[in-house]
């Protein structure tokens, strides 16, 4: 499976791209992902939970599952709720939500 990774520090406050200040992502999920992913509701992949996020990594790539996020897919609206998110921070809140096992995992393909 061919997966990846951007820059995983995401556990930072706050990361700059050029001069550009991305969000925290820890903030970013709390405030416009969680209303859905932290029950799962309409199948939305729980944070952290290695189940939901494997399937997911079966069948995407992690580039593809950030494009999902940007641009809405089901029941997902397009970013989440965060409509002054950049794609570097809906990048970031995606990674920061799959369980870095995962990742690491999936790197290793």
């Amino acid at each position: 499976m061919a997966v990846w990774l951007f820059g995983l520090s995401v556990l930072g406050a706050v990361h700059s791209v050029g001069a550009e200040q991305l969000k925290d992502p820890l903030q970013t999920v709390e405030q416009n992902c969680l209303s859905c992913h932290q029950s799962g509701a309409g199948n939305a992949p729980r944070p952290q939970n290695h189940g939901d996020w494997r399937s997911l990594l079966e069948e995407y790539t992690l580039e593809q599952l950030v494009d999902h996020a940007w641009d809405g897919r089901g029941r997902m609206p397009a970013r989440g709720f965060c409509r002054d998110c950049t794609y570097e921070d809906i990048e970031q809140a995606v990674l920061y939500m799959i369980p870095q096992r995962l990742l690491q995992d999936s790197s290793d393909d």
